[in-house]
Parts: structure tokens; sequence; C-alpha cells
């Protein structure tokens, strides 16, 4: 009887465990959405990337203990996103003067293009894709990159938001 009072105990524990990253994690991303809509410095920017991404990381794990879950999937999703403009955005101050472009052929630049067709699309007419500065090599604005990776981690925070409140109200 003793044993299943403590398993009992150790399951609700880690279920509450694992609702609680999960709150902090859409909380935490639903306040970066906003922050990057109002403004926030790379610095501030990283520092909460690295809290996130610890809170995933411990709700990837908890979640792994049990089945593989959609919702969990989708807010990895959506912090990839959030991840990849941070590395876009480092990349602008990453040598020895500011950039303002990535080489469209560099293996950034290919993975920007490959994985936001927005980029492609806003590049064929110039706003985001254009000749770099002293190059004779296309460039994807920096600046313009991190709007369109923001806008659709934004546009995918939407979906698991719908996913979330599914789950908290409907478990």
């Amino acid at each position: 009887m003793r044993k299943i009072v403590i398993l009992t105990t150790l399951v609700l524990l880690a279920f509450c465990c694992a609702a609680n990253s999960m709150a902090e994690v859409f909380l935490g991303l639903k306040k970066l959405r906003v922050w990057t809509q109002q403004g926030i410095t790379l610095d501030q920017y990283a520092e909460v990337c690295r809290k996130l991404d610890v809170e995933l990381l411990s709700l990837t794990v908890s979640s792994e203990r049990g089945r593989k879950d959609n919702l969990t999937e989708a807010f990895a999703g959506v912090f990839q996103h959030y991840r990849l403009a941070l590395e876009v955005w480092q990349y602008k101050y990453s040598g020895p003067e500011t950039r303002e472009y990535i080489p469209a052929g560099s293996s950034l630049g290919r993975e920007l293009i490959q994985s936001y067709p927005e980029i492609v699309q806003m590049g064929e007419s110039g706003e985001i894709i254009d000749w770099m500065p002293y190059s004779e090599e296309a460039g994807i604005s920096i600046e313009g990159a991190v709007a369109v990776i923001w806008h659709c981690a934004g546009r995918e925070l939407g979906q698991a938001e719908k996913m979330y409140f599914r789950k908290v109200l409907f478990p």
C-alpha cells in the first residue's frame, strides 16, 4: 500500500512539473513575441532565449518520459525560429565591423532562403535580397531576415496557442 501511495505521488509530481514547465514555456514564448514587436536589445534577446532554451529542454525531457507530445514539439518548432533569429542577429556583430547583409551563398544564407520562402518572395522585389556593398554577391538583409523569422515564429505560436488552450481546457 505504501509503495502505491509513493508511486502515485511521484506520478502526480511529474505531471505537475511537466504542466508547470509547459506553462512557463508558453508564457516565455508569448513574452518573447511581445518584446520582439515592441523592441528588445540583442543582449536582452540572447538572455531570454537562453532561459527559454533551458525551460524547453526541461519540458522536452519530462515529455520524453511519457509519450511524445505534439504541443511540446510545436513549442520547440516556434523556438527554433527565435533561435535562428538570434543567430542571424549575432552575425551582424560577429565580424570586425557591423554587417548589414548575410551572403546569400553562405550556409546561413542558404538556410534562410530554404526555410523562409517569404525571404525569396520579398527578395524578388528588392526588399530583403540585394547586392551587398563592395561585392558582386547578393546578400540578405539581416534586419529584414530577422523580421521575417519573427513573423513566422508569431504565426506558429498562434497555432501552438490554440493547441495549448485545448490541452489546458480539455485535458
